[in-house]
């Protein structure tokens, strides 16, 4: 995109893929990720409508999509072994997922060769369950 939008007050972000418009918000801790919640929908599509006059019509172009974002319940992801010899973890990173992926990567692949790794990753293992 070239640019966006953030709409802070309905937390909505409305950016430009292409020829297309990515409307995207809301962060349901709960629920299934084939049920639509039409309130959300319905806060999306008002955003796009103030900010847009007319750009938000329903037609057969138009994609609804949620997907799911694991979240533990103490905030943390699990990164590291699994103790299953050759099992490596990295889940659970929330809406912070792009965000800390290179990070994480990094750290596993230094635990997998056995190098030193600057964060006390106790506090990132499967086994504080």
């Amino acid at each position: 995109p070239q640019s966006a939008i953030w709409d802070l007050k309905h937390q909505v972000h409305i950016s430009r893929l292409g020829q297309r418009v990515r409307v995207s918000g809301s962060y349901e801790l709960d629920g299934d990720p084939d049920d639509q919640d039409t309130s959300s929908l319905k806060i999306l599509y008002k955003t796009l409508q103030d900010w847009f006059p007319g750009a938000a019509q329903l037609d057969q172009s138009t994609q609804v999509w949620k997907g799911a974002r694991p979240t533990l319940a103490d905030g943390l992801p699990v990164v590291g072994a699994s103790g299953i010899k050759g099992v490596w973890l990295n889940f659970g990173h929330g809406n912070l997922g792009w965000t800390l992926a290179m990070g994480s990567a990094n750290v596993i692949a230094r635990q997998i060769s056995e190098r030193h790794v600057s964060l006390n990753m106790e506090h990132f293992g499967i086994h504080r369950f």
